[in-house]
């Protein structure tokens, strides 16, 4: 049986970072946090993901950690997800933050 699937699934290590200036006196963010994740700002392109921070329960804007990702990507975009690779996290359409990869894990398709 061929996958169908248009989209794929992995575990990755990433470095958040929240912007203190961006987020505008929003409050910090709790471990398992699900924000929208931008991978491009001119096209408005997203993925789903949730985050779990490895060294504490929250993070103050302002601050990074690293973290434990589970993601879901479009698989025309998985290529850019190697380590260095950087995206947005957004609360809407609002940037406040970024995450960096640093290792991932195997993709696996969804569906």
């Amino acid at each position: 049986m061929s996958d169908t699937s248009q989209n794929a699934a992995f575990d990755a290590t990433v470095i958040v970072f929240l912007d203190a200036s961006k987020m505008r006196g929003s409050p910090a963010y709790r471990s398992g946090m699900k924000p929208n994740h931008r991978i491009d700002a001119e096209t408005n392109d997203y993925f789903t993901g949730e985050l779990t921070f490895r060294d504490r329960e929250w993070l103050q804007p302002g601050e990074s950690c690293e973290a434990t990702g589970t993601f879901t990507v479009a698989k025309k975009d998985l290529e850019l997800f190697v380590p260095g690779f950087r995206w947005e996290l957004c609360e809407g359409r609002m940037a406040v933050g970024y995450a960096k990869l640093v290792e991932r894990g195997e993709a696996k398709p969804t569906g």
